[in-house]
């Protein structure tokens, strides 16, 4: 059965290192400060799993991209008011979805990076079951 406490453990961390950086004019240094906090017992406690912290940075990247590439925000604009009292909005401006672009391949590359080094991981670990002795007998541990 595979652990798979350490590698949650370095998806939250890279997680909150990733909303962090993405928020940190506004409300992303608080989460920049508890990943920080984070990373002294995950790194001391020999957790495996680090690959997965790419994998965790890259996600609320590739969120916001995602959604901004999906819904373009209008960024220029005026508002009217009509003699009847209804608002009228006309957007003369809107963001571009190509915008995102750039920030959905950073991010799709750096998960792909994180699941690569999981699979990679994956083909080094040695075979589990009882260890053989060179003479073909079975030793017990």
């Amino acid at each position: 059965m595979t652990d798979w406490k350490g590698p949650a453990l370095w998806f939250l961390w890279g997680a909150l290192m990733g909303f962090g950086f993405l928020g940190v004019l506004s409300i992303g240094l608080p989460f920049l400060i508890v990943g920080v906090l984070l990373l002294f017992p995950l790194s001391k406690g020999g957790r495996p799993g680090a690959w997965m912290a790419l994998v965790g940075a890259a996600t609320p990247w590739f969120a916001f991209a995602l959604e901004g590439y999906l819904s373009p925000d209008c960024i220029d604009g005026m508002s009217t008011i009509s003699p009847s009292g209804d608002e009228q909005f006309t957007c003369r401006a809107m963001a571009s979805p190509d915008e995102f672009m750039p920030f959905l391949i950073a991010s799709s590359i750096g998960s792909a990076i994180g699941v690569a080094m999981f699979i990679g991981s994956l083909r080094l670990r040695p075979p589990r079951g009882p260890a053989v002795a060179s003479d073909g007998l079975e030793n017990e541990e």
